[in-house]
């Protein structure tokens, strides 16, 4: 997440991808930290203009979550995403 917030978008998502692999439990601490990490690869690829990848995470990032506010702000970024695309309806939705 440091990497994607300073501007290191591949190294982000090198990063998350093997963050991944050590997230295994099957707990709420570590679906949360899956969702946050999913997060970090949406906002990573959504900087580097590849929207198709950044809406798959988001997707991810959702249905990781049980916290109500992470779910405001995936959603809040996957409107983001389909505002990027010019897609206001599904935007709106």
């Amino acid at each position: 997440i440091k990497q994607t917030n300073n501007g290191d978008f591949f190294g982000g998502i090198e990063t998350s991808l093997e963050a991944e692999k050590l997230l295994t439990k099957k707990d709420s601490i570590t679906s949360q930290l899956k969702s946050s990490n999913y997060n970090n690869l949406a906002l990573a690829n959504e900087e580097l203009d590849n929207q198709k990848d950044a809406l798959k995470y988001y997707n991810l990032a959702l249905n990781s979550t049980q916290d109500n506010e992470s779910r405001y702000i995936y959603y809040n970024n996957i409107g983001n995403s389909f505002l990027n695309l010019k897609n206001y309806r599904k935007a709106k939705e």
